[in-house]
């Protein structure tokens, strides 16, 4: 998507967005192709590991760039009470995808 729209990485992320998704594609890998987080366990893992704090906006920002790169599914875990919150992201081009889906969300 991105070399199709003639775009570079650093015009869709700024230096903390890209923090953000640096962290989500260690989760992703780390866990096989699908993570699941909430915003704050994302902040607070981008912290530790960089001492660099970032935003519940610089997270959604993020969220919405990476959803332009068109490599990621992105859902929402679900409760009684409606979302709670946790993001669930699979890698599309992961080996484990089809495997992911079927497994994860039943869908064949």
């Amino acid at each position: 998507m991105l070399v199709e729209n003639d775009l570079c990485i650093d015009e869709l992320f700024s230096a903390k967005q890209f923090l953000v998704l640096e962290q989500i594609i260690h989760w992703n890998n780390v866990y096989n192709g699908v993570c699941s987080f909430s915003t704050s366990d994302l902040i607070k893992s981008i912290h530790d590991n960089t001492d660099i704090k970032v935003s519940e906006r610089t997270v959604r920002n993020a969220i919405k760039a990476i959803k332009l790169t068109n490599q990621f599914l992105f859902a929402r875990l679900k409760s009684n009470r409606g979302n709670n919150g946790e993001y669930v992201i699979v890698d599309m081009n992961h080996m484990n995808f089809k495997r992911i889906m079927k497994e994860v969300f039943n869908i064949q």
